[in-house]
């Protein structure tokens, strides 16, 4: 018996000649604001989460994933947070617009 791998379950390649971008980048400003998690913040404490994204054929975002992690599991939870309220074009392979994985940095900073 043979079965298919969901691709949308684990990052895979997928050819494309155009990546998806965020169309609603301030939206996701504010949700970064929202979900800082408050300790953290407070400390001072910033740090990067790399998050795998599975983006599908209208661009919407079907599954994420922690890729690297920001050593804080709060910060973490947060970046996946913000991650589910990202929208982005489709990706391209050629004309066709095609399901894909990406990964992008999801930053939260202190000001202080």
């Amino acid at each position: 018996e043979v079965t298919s791998t969901d691709i949308s379950k684990v990052p895979t390649f997928t050819p494309m000649t155009v990546r998806p971008s965020v169309k609603n980048k301030d939206a996701v400003e504010r949700a970064m604001v929202r979900e800082y998690p408050p300790l953290l913040r407070d400390a001072g404490i910033g740090g990067t989460v790399q998050v795998h994204f599975y983006v599908d054929e209208e661009g919407k975002v079907v599954n994420t994933l922690v890729n690297t992690s920001s050593g804080y599991e709060a910060m973490d939870e947060a970046a996946l947070k913000v991650a589910n309220i990202i929208e982005f074009t489709p990706a391209l392979n050629r004309e066709k617009r095609v399901a894909v994985w990406i990964s992008l940095p999801i930053t939260f900073t202190s000001k202080f």
